[in-house]
Parts: C-alpha cells; sequence; structure tokens
C-alpha cells in the first residue's frame, strides 16, 4: 500500500472522502438503510449509484456531516424524508388552503406545510382513525381551523364519526294543558287528571226534622 505522504493531496481527499461514504453507508445499514448488513458483509462496496452520489455531495459540502459517519447519516435521511414527503399529492382545504398529505382518509392522515420554496416542509397537523371507524383526533386546519377529519370526511363522503361522547341536550319543558293567564283572573278553573269526575257542587245535609223544601245553606 502507498503511504499517504507519497499521495497527491487529491488522491488523500478523494480516499478521505470515499471512506466516510462507506462508512455513513455501514451506519445507515445499522439503522436499517440501504442494505442488510446480516445478508451482506460488504455491502456498503455495492450501494446505488445514486446514494453515493448524495452521501459524496453532503459529505463535501457540508460541515457539520464531517462529523463522522453518523452525522453523514442522518443528514442524508432528513434529505430523503424531504424528497419522500414532497412527493406526496396535494390536498385542498375547503378555505383554500393547501397542504401535502400523506396517508389514506380511511386510516389517517398527516399533512405538512411545503416552505423554502419548495425545498423543505413544515408539520401543519393530523388526524387518527381506529379500527371503527371512528376519529380518535384531530387537529384544525391552521388557515381556517376546521378540523382536518371534518372537513376530510366531507369531501370523501366518509362516515367518519368522533369517538367522543355526544352531549345531551336537554328535553324541552312539556307545553301547559290550559293557559291559565288565558283564562282570566275572576274564574280560576284547576285542570283535573284524566278520568276524574267534574267537581260536584258542595250540599249541606238536611236535617230529618226539616223540611227539605225549606232548607237553606245557612
Amino acid at each position: 500500500m502507498i503511504p499517504a505522504a507519497y499521495l497527491p493531496p487529491a488522491a488523500v481527499a478523494f480516499v478521505d472522502l470515499f471512506q466516510r461514504i462507506v462508512d455513513a453507508a455501514d451506519d445507515l445499514a445499522a439503522r436499517g438503510y440501504v442494505y442488510d448488513p446480516d445478508d451482506d458483509p460488504d455491502g456498503a462496496w455495492m450501494i446505488p449509484v445514486e446514494t453515493a452520489a448524495e452521501l459524496a455531495t453532503l459529505a463535501a459540502g457540508c460541515r457539520e456531516c464531517r462529523r463522522g459517519p453518523s452525522a453523514l447519516a442522518q443528514h442524508w435521511l432528513n434529505q430523503q424524508q424531504v424528497k419522500y414527503i414532497l412527493s406526496q399529492p396535494d390536498w385542498t382545504c375547503t378555505c383554500g388552503a393547501v397542504y401535502k398529505a400523506h396517508g389514506g382518509p380511511r386510516h389517517g392522515q398527516e399533512f405538512y406545510t411545503v416552505i423554502e420554496d419548495g425545498k423543505g416542509f413544515d408539520w401543519a397537523g393530523s388526524f387518527g382513525v381506529n379500527s371503527k371507524g371512528k376519529v380518535t383526533g384531530s387537529d384544525p386546519c391552521p388557515a381556517c381551523g376546521r378540523p382536518f377529519a371534518e372537513t376530510v370526511s366531507v369531501q370523501y363522503r366518509l362516515p367518519m364519526l368522533s369517538s367522543q361522547p355526544r352531549r345531551k341536550t336537554p328535553a324541552p319543558s312539556p307545553e301547559p294543558l290550559f293557559d291559565l293567564a288565558a283564562m282570566g283572573t275572576a274564574r280560576r278553573c284547576v285542570p283535573r287528571a284524566l278520568g276524574e269526575a267534574p267537581a260536584q257542587p258542595r250540599r249541606w245535609p238536611v236535617p230529618l226534622s226539616q223540611d227539605p223544601e225549606e232548607a237553606t245553606l245557612f
């Protein structure tokens, strides 16, 4: 092997860059990306050309990535996440705001706002749906405040119901059978129950020694 002291500076930089790419690929493999180290121990030498080029670009142009293979691997993962989110379809709220939607309406979705002239994204909100098709929680649209789940259920005609218990509205008070105020105060009538006989005028008993025709109330 030729000692590094006898190699031109460009060759030394190339070897260093190549080693950093291999180390970053091994770090990614340990996290479950790029290749499986158990199936292919030498997989770092067989990574896709596109992946190697992206790692080389980051390693050469990013100062943070020079801290070690872990930093380079994390930067590459962040870059792939941005590419994945920006590739998701657009979803438009009823208020006109446009988001990147990830996931299916029947199983819950996540929404992102595109920033930095299409080179990044911000978290906007999400909603979840359980196995029974009920919404377990929904964030509001940052633009209009309407819950994402409510808008999606209307747009896709999905009967997604909230899992929160509904508030019971009090039953209206029964209307009176008689309007006592309209009947006046000169004669007050008390409503009787159904089936009850009307009240009979009160009569005083007549003594046996007195003629009924001559009897008086007083």
